[in-house]
């Protein structure tokens, strides 16, 4: 490891611009391992845009403090454990933290089969399709979404790292997925390799509702949103009897901006709105992970994130996804 061991803490509290400079990178030494403890060698580690929100205030864990390490998902290697469960060698991932070594439980770990990395599955899908993003896709989509085979679907921020997947996963379940995306090369895109058969630029429509419309005139039956906000109140008008919005992620109102109201459900319709997050599903994660490692031999999935390389670059990588400098699905290689 270059430099000794680093880790990215925040420095200043964003405002609503956020920038690099919110975050500091700095040497640390990692503490001694204590009784049930692990320490690991991240490989790779996400900057998703989730942490924007937990920035700012606490939502389903706690707001992070000045001086705090950034939190993150990761994929390493264990380098000494006092756990029974971990030996050195081990793969795992958990929430590790924008770091190169990081000290957590062993509970808080999970321990990543070998197998799952066999048949040509890369060991960067430890933090992407093996990982929260896929997970989330996974159980949002068919446990929250009850998605059934011909349905048709939409997904807001569907070029994100968990909307790109939720495109794939509904496409190998043969549904109509319409998608919706910042510009016209991400629609080109989603397109062409992840699943969906349209996609609308969202930013080119001032009615966007109205366009969802135009392009699923009959409607959809599940509404898979990471955005929320306007967008959210789009997706809902044009959903169907029985409809079901998976409300996953709220991008427009991480930076405090204020959400509308929505609409009321109406009883005749029979529709259901329903927020979730993954760790609801811890105790399926093994079966998914091996469904979804599945999946990516056969080429039904396919994992394509931006790697960042080097650790020093996950600032600029986590603040380029909010004004479009940073590319699609981006994770970090540490070293």
């Amino acid at each position: 490891m270059t430099g000794g061991p680093r880790r990215w803490v925040l420095a200043s509290r964003p405002g609503k611009d956020l920038k690099a400079s919110d975050f500091d990178l700095q040497s640390f030494t990692p503490a001694d391992l204590a009784e049930g403890e692990v320490r690991v060698r991240i490989e790779h580690h996400t900057v998703a845009p989730g942490v924007r929100a937990k920035l700012m205030a606490a939502t389903y864990a706690a707001r992070i403090e000045l001086g705090n390490t950034i939190p993150g998902n990761a994929v390493g290697v264990v380098e000494a454990s006092r756990h029974p469960k971990f030996a050195a060698g081990d793969r795992v991932s958990g929430f590790l933290g924008w770091a190169s070594v990081a000290v957590m439980p062993g509970g808080e770990l999970d321990k990543l089969d070998a197998e799952l990395f066999e048949g040509g599955v890369p060991l960067a899908t430890g933090v992407g399709l093996l990982g929260m993003s896929g997970l989330t896709a996974y159980f949002g989509l068919l446990k929250i979404g009850r998605l059934k085979a011909g349905e048709t679907v939409l997904v807001s921020s569907a070029a994100g790292a968990v909307g790109s997947v939720v495109g794939q996963i509904a496409r190998i379940h043969d549904c109509d997925v319409l998608g919706l995306a910042g510009d016209d090369d991400k629609c080109a895109d989603i397109v062409a390799e992840s699943g969906y058969d349209a996609a609308i630029n969202y930013k080119t429509h001032s009615d966007l509702g109205g366009a969802i419309k135009a392009a699923r005139p009959d409607g959809v039956d599940v509404f898979f949103d990471n955005v929320g906000g306007e967008t959210l109140l789009a997706g809902f008008q044009n959903l169907r009897a029985f409809g079901r919005v998976v409300v996953c992620g709220a991008m427009s109102v991480y930076d405090g901006a204020p959400a509308p109201m929505m609409p009321a459900l109406t009883p005749s319709l029979r529709q259901t709105v329903q927020a979730f997050i993954c760790p609801d599903f811890v105790a399926e994660f093994p079966a998914a992970r091996r469904q979804i490692a599945q999946w990516i031999r056969e080429g039904k999935l396919k994992h394509r994130p931006t790697v960042v390389q080097g650790i020093e670059r996950a600032a600029e990588a986590f603040v380029g996804q909010f004004n479009g400098q940073t590319g699609p699905r981006p994770i970090v290689s540490v070293d």
